[in-house]
């Protein structure tokens, strides 16, 4: 049952990582826009963007799933900390909740047979 709730939270996780990475890599407007409303420069976007997607990958597989947790919280908290700067706060606190799942895959990883 552990090994099925790991791996249920590293997909989400990486499905999250990655769609929230490739936005980013892709320079959809939204994101052109989000970055322009946190007042920060649009060349951090594919920097982010890869960040994210790199964790996302790096949390699909076992021996690497411990890093990428940790890479894919940085991404959600640099995000949501953006998001806070815009002053969206609602949007900001349920943003850091793709991060509590990253610490919490981090930590189950550990205990995993």
């Amino acid at each position: 049952m552990m090994r099925i709730s790991i791996w249920i939270i590293a997909a989400v996780l990486a499905l999250l990582s990655l769609a929230a990475g490739a936005a980013k890599i892709a320079a959809a407007p939204q994101e052109i826009q989000f970055f322009q409303d946190a007042q920060v420069s649009i060349r951090w976007m594919l920097p982010m963007g890869v960040l994210q997607v790199v964790g996302g990958i790096l949390t699909i597989f076992r021996r690497s799933r411990k890093f990428g947790a940790i890479i894919a919280a940085a991404g959600f908290l640099l995000s949501a900390a953006m998001i806070f700067v815009t002053g969206n706060l609602v949007f900001a606190v349920v943003s850091l909740l793709p991060a509590a799942l990253a610490a919490l895959l981090f930590w189950l990883s550990d205990r995993q047979a």
